[in-house]
């Protein structure tokens, strides 16, 4: 038969302030990509309104100048 790991007090308290920090570093993780995840769809989103700005006002001013033409 196959012997049994002695489980002591010593291990106990290893595994647990393992589990303990893999946990700490997993919400981490997680709130430090989620936040990432915000920061850049704001950024993107603020991007792409300041060019459809300026596409905006190049057109208008281009249909401007053609009906001053005509």
């Amino acid at each position: 038969m196959a012997k049994l790991i002695p489980v002591t007090i010593d291990k106990k308290l290893v595994s647990l302030v393992i589990l303990v920090s893999f946990i700490g570093i997993g919400l981490t993780v997680f709130v430090s990509f989620h936040y990432a995840n915000l920061i850049l769809e704001e950024r993107v989103m603020n991007q792409l309104r300041g060019e459809s700005g300026v596409r905006g006002d190049s057109i208008s001013s281009i249909l401007t100048g053609k009906t001053q033409q005509i």
